[in-house]
């Protein structure tokens, strides 16, 4: 990987990006980046770090000034999900090959010739491929040729193994169950790598995981900084799956306010209308969304604090497909805002992002904590 001596990024862990990056995490098997993200921030975060039942990792900050009116602290609730889209294994066939269910909103038109991983037993990583039957014979007629899930498939060169004698000592079938249960996830391809532009990353699963990211960052930047308030910072899971882990955390933190830091979609590449979603740059300035899912109080607080800081801006009449949705309205309704990092081709194999909007976006949550307006 390539350093930033001259874009200012000296000050963040790349590395860590990295090994985030390196973990698998579908809904509901978010475990193992739970637990990278837990063992990162608690090098920042000393007031108490607990992992709940859902599997949502919740870390708190504790507000180190007094009021003379000794009022209770405000609780800030910050929320990046952990799990990304992926797909589960749900059928072996007697030749070896892995069927598949998708898990989160997957195009399955993308999927033909696809590297994945799926997780192995006792955590061995086991590299695949997707496969489908060849356009050469198929049928011209068949409408569009699109895929559909039950004509795809993951090869991992399962194959029969016989002795010496010629005698099938192993099928393909049970090679493959040998290595792979049902029910394992399968993620796209594990990388990270940076572009011929610097700072510009390609990788799968920076939804979310460049979300952890900052708020590890974050709790870097706050560690020792006079705060007013009571912070919480989660690593959630199953927002693919609507914002579950996110609701249950918020249920029991009961912030007075929270902002979800997630992806949001760049429209700067063909075929995009950015009348219609905006115009959202890659290397802009993170996202600050507006409209029903938005409390125009942080809204604007979050502005007047940004100060010189780059900013985008997203109006959007709807809910905003992240974790605010179900944080809003949980229990008597929280007030919520989304920091959105601009993200071309979300939910694919090769998902892109600038650190440049990454370090705007902590700039942006540290001096809404700390300042006062």
């Amino acid at each position: 990987m390539h350093g930033f001596p001259n874009m200012g990024y000296n000050t963040l862990n790349i590395a860590l990006l990295e090994e985030f990056m390196q973990k698998g995490s579908i809904s509901g098997q978010e475990s193992g980046i739970i637990e990278l993200y837990k063992n990162a921030i608690s090098t920042y975060v000393e007031d108490d770090i607990e992992i709940d039942v859902l599997g949502n990792c919740i870390s708190y900050i504790k507000a180190n000034t007094c009021t003379e009116e000794k009022l209770e602290p405000r609780k800030i609730l910050l929320v990046a999900h952990a799990d990304e889209v992926g797909l589960m294994v749900s059928h072996i066939d007697e030749n070896g090959y892995l069927y598949f269910q998708e898990s989160g909103a997957v195009d399955s038109q993308i999927l033909q010739g696809v590297e994945v991983d799926i997780e192995g037993k006792e955590g061995k990583w086991i590299r695949g491929v997707i496969g489908k039957k060849p356009i050469h014979f198929q049928k011209k007629q068949c409408e569009g040729n699109e895929n559909k899930t039950e004509d795809l498939w993951i090869d991992i060169a399962a194959a029969e193994i016989k002795d010496d004698n010629g005698n099938t000592v192993t099928t393909a079938k049970a090679w493959a169950e040998d290595h792979v249960e049902l029910g394992t996830q399968v993620v796209f391809y594990r990388h990270m790598e940076e572009s011929k532009q610097e700072g510009v990353y390609n990788g799968a699963g920076f939804d979310d995981k460049i979300g952890l990211y900052i708020l590890v960052e974050l709790a870097k930047r706050l560690k020792g900084k006079v705060l007013n308030s009571d912070i919480y910072l989660v690593a959630s899971t199953q927002e693919e799956l609507g914002g579950r882990g996110a609701s249950v955390a918020a249920a029991k933190i009961k912030p007075d306010e929270c902002i979800v830091v997630d992806v949001t979609h760049a429209t700067d590449y063909p075929t995009v209308s950015i009348e219609q979603y905006g115009d959202i740059k890659l290397g802009g300035g993170p996202v600050l969304f507006s409209g029903p899912n938005i409390n125009r109080e942080i809204y604007q607080k979050l502005q007047n604090n940004a100060g010189k800081v780059k900013y985008q801006k997203e109006p959007l009449a709807k809910p905003t497909g992240t974790d605010a949705n179900a944080i809003q309205i949980t229990g008597e309704g929280i007030a919520t805002a989304v920091v959105g990092i601009p993200c071309r081709y979300m939910h694919t194999p090769n998902e892109r992002i600038s650190m440049n909007d990454v370090e705007k976006a902590i700039d942006i949550l540290e001096a809404y904590i700390t300042k006062n307006d």
